[in-house]
């Protein structure tokens, strides 16, 4: 099978374009209270904690990588959080349990919430995460992700808000449950944004310089690949590539050395679930000294929009905005940030001096996208910044912060439409574009390139087309149609075992038939509930489908009047409903024929003056039925019933005796019926797979363990026209 997998490789840096609007989006930030913390902005119910579980914690397992040190842990603890003790419910909320919503400010019209998840629910809680916009205090639109699957790697989420005119707050609510807890589930939030996902940012001006002496870092950034290993290779040619010894990491990091054609190639072969997968080319341009960078050349970190005269120091810029909608903070208060040349200087004076956050300093202070030395540029940087703004991008004419400050109540502000600056009240909301130098001592040599590894998402729309009961092997089947060219595996068949709780029952290969059958089942006892999911080559699994469930017909006999009832066929989606049920009848199982039909508005049917040995059976017809193999497959049936005895096909009213069992090497069949003798015996594992089978076996059979393993099986016995099914049990 054809992997679906696509790798595309780029230089990149990682550049932060969270949206200022959300409290401490990528959870940088945490407050110290007491023996625990909580991040900045946000309410939990650690401050209920008497110090033994805190439900919202700090993790270093974060995402995109290089954006950021930190996301956000949420776990509940179904032992704290009954009525009276609500310290183990998971969740975490921008502001304050005290604080009514709204809670932050919105400029603009976000149009969805977007951001980077995992999870693992346990005993069907719902995970949720969700936003509600306000105007003048009333809710106007809303957006929300449920889901009870385990979510394993991180995984790119983007919640559409509905439909509103305006909006001027907001509220944020992450969930490791939706109304009570049910078990200890955990979620992990990083990287929140409004529009558009926190991602690579490609590099679209040439190539990644390196100086020789660099330290170039390698890495793979991918949506939720899991990697079994990687082999890093090297090329100066771009055709031949060779191995780099020990060159086995990720990320990796490569000390740059002269090249015979000034350019170096990286990729890397990565092995993922027995896939060994090439990823698109690394390029790398080397220059000889730092003099030999020019203006819009990609180099460490962003585009270069300045150098001195010397060409020995510069400036840097990302390609992307660090916020649209930012205050410069603290009006009223002189931070001494008076420097026209020297922005590093300015930020570390505002930080000092204002501790609102987040502020246009501290946005570029606390970007971690490989380098650390970010900040907000004077006033004559920002102005060489407008300047070549064709070289870096991204502008869009919109106005941006400087570093100087005017005085207590002012800073200067640049307009990138017509290059005016001025002196503007600090409260006012302006976009921020962090800069960073290159070539002082002290500065960091290294350059990160990346190679982005893009995992298309799992197919998510694969659904049951019917569920029904065999009538070769009397037992539930569940029926789907294969996707086409989506990259899946295998498909999962789930059983529902309790209320709302689905228990894998089985696997099937994407290049078998497109159906289940569940030799567990008791169709004649009761309706049961499926859903499926399938896994990709790099096991990934999708949400599950929404259930099917079938049919089951009892009999109720009064007189010569037999009274047929049965449930309904249900489809969770509501995308198959029966519009009518087809009752078949013959005096035997294997020679029922359709007898009658009615309205899928009724769930019985009597069928009088009947006088003889009957079997009954239900039907419903799908139009366009299921493709199986290039077989279609329209009919759906219910377990068989026999009128006047009551029993179906699996008739424990034959004495049919399977002894010795559990057994060791033979155990003898035995069939006690005068008129009829054993047809054929068929050994299948739990899973439905035959292993043995026999034929034209008499009355008594003595079944040889041969091939069978220690284990669980069931025996399938046949005769006349009737079928038994029982448990056997292979001991050593």
């Amino acid at each position: 099978m054809k992997t679906k997998l696509i790798f595309i490789t780029m230089l990149t840096i990682i550049c932060l374009s969270a949206n200022a609007q959300i409290p401490n989006s990528g959870f940088e930030n945490w407050t110290i209270v007491g023996g625990y913390e909580d991040p900045t902005g946000w309410g939990t119910a650690n401050s209920l904690s008497t110090g033994s579980f805190y439900a919202v914690t700090k993790s270093t397992d974060n995402y995109p990588i290089m954006v950021g040190n930190y996301s956000v842990r949420i776990e509940s603890d179904t032992a704290l959080s009954n009525h009276s003790i609500l310290s183990g419910l998971g969740l975490a909320l921008t502001g304050n349990f005290a604080q009514p919503h709204p809670v932050f400010k919105i400029i603009g019209h976000p149009t969805s919430l977007t951001g980077y998840y995992k999870c693992t629910p346990q005993n069907s809680d719902t995970i949720r995460i969700g936003i509600t916009l306000y105007l003048n205090g009333t809710a106007v639109s809303s957006g929300a992700l449920f889901t009870t699957s385990s979510v394993p790697s991180w995984t790119a989420f983007n919640i559409p808000l509905s439909t509103y005119t305006s909006a001027d707050s907001g509220h944020i609510f992450l969930g490791s449950y939706y109304t009570i807890p049910q078990g200890n589930s955990v979620l992990y939030v990083d990287n929140l944004n409004f529009d558009t996902l926190i991602t690579p940012v490609i590099a679209s001006k040439g190539l990644c310089n390196v100086i020789v002496g660099d330290t170039a870092i390698l890495s793979v950034v991918n949506s939720g690949a899991t990697f079994d290993s990687i082999q890093w290779q090297q090329s100066t040619d771009s055709i031949i590539f060779t191995d780099i010894p020990g060159a086995t990491s990720n990320p990796q990091s490569i000390i740059t050395t002269i090249s015979p054609t000034g350019k170096r190639y990286f990729q890397a072969n990565i092995l993922c679930i027995n896939h060994i997968i090439k990823s698109s080319v690394i390029q790398q341009k080397i220059l000889n000294s730092i003099t030999d960078v020019q203006l819009g050349d990609w180099f460490r970190g962003g585009i270069v929009f300045w150098k001195d005269s010397t060409g020995q120091k510069g400036l840097i810029a990302p390609t992307q905005d660090q916020g649209n909608g930012v205050t410069w903070g603290c009006p009223g208060t002189t931070t001494n940030a008076t420097s026209t040349t020297d922005g590093a200087t300015n930020t570390t004076k505002i930080l000092a001096a204002c501790s609102t956050r987040p502020i246009a300093a501290s946005t570029c202070d606390s970007m971690s996208v490989g380098y650390t030395d970010w900040f907000l540029p004077a006033k004559d940087q920002l102005n060489d910044l407008f300047l070549q703004q064709s070289l870096v991008g991204g502008f869009g004419g919109n106005i941006y912060q400087s570093s100087t400050e005017g005085d207590a109540n002012n800073a200067y502000i640049q307009n990138f439409f017509n290059g005016v600056m001025e002196a503007d009240p600090k409260y006012m909301n302006f976009n921020v574009r962090a800069v960073r130098s290159f070539g002082l001592a002290g500065f960091s040599n290294k350059t990160y390139c990346t190679a982005t590894v893009t995992l298309t998402p799992v197919y998510q729309n694969e659904k049951i087309c019917l569920v029904s009961v065999d009538t070769t092997t009397w037992k539930n089947k569940v029926i789907w149609e294969k996707p086409i060219n989506e990259g899946v595996a295998y498909v999962k068949v789930y059983k529902e075992t309790a209320i709302n709780d689905y228990s894998l029952i089985g696997t099937v290969p994407i290049n078998q038939p497109s159906y289940f059958i569940d030799y567990s089942s008791q169709p004649e006892s009761h309706s049961d509930k499926y859903k499926i999911s399938v896994i990709d080559s790099c096991e990934q699994e999708s949400a599950q489908s929404c259930y099917h469930k079938t049919i089951n017909l009892t009999i109720a006999v009064s007189g010569t009047t037999m009274g047929l009832n049965w449930n309904n066929y249900e489809d969770e989606c509501g995308l198959f409903i029966p519009g009518k049920f087809y009752i078949f009848k013959g005096s035997n199982i294997s020679s029922m024929a359709l007898y009658d039909s009615i309205s899928a508005s009724f769930l019985s049917y009597n069928d009088v003056n009947v006088n003889g040995s009957y079997y009954y059976m239900i039907g419903v017809k799908k139009t366009g039925g299921c493709n199986i193999n290039k077989s279609i497959s329209d009919m759906t049936f219910s377990n068989s019933k026999q009128n006047f005895m009551g029993i179906d096909e699996l008739n424990n009213e034959y004495k049919l005796e399977i002894f010795p069992n559990p057994f060791t090497e033979y155990a003898t069949i035995s069939l006690q019926d005068n008129n009829a003798n054993i047809s054929k015996v068929i050994v299948t594992d739990i899973s439905g797979k035959e292993l043995l089978q026999f034929s034209n076996c008499s009355k008594i059979f003595l079944l040889n363990r041969g091939i069978l393993e220690e284990g669980f099986y069931f025996v399938d016995v046949f005769f006349g026209n009737q079928r038994v099914v029982k448990p056997l049990i292979v001991l050593k």
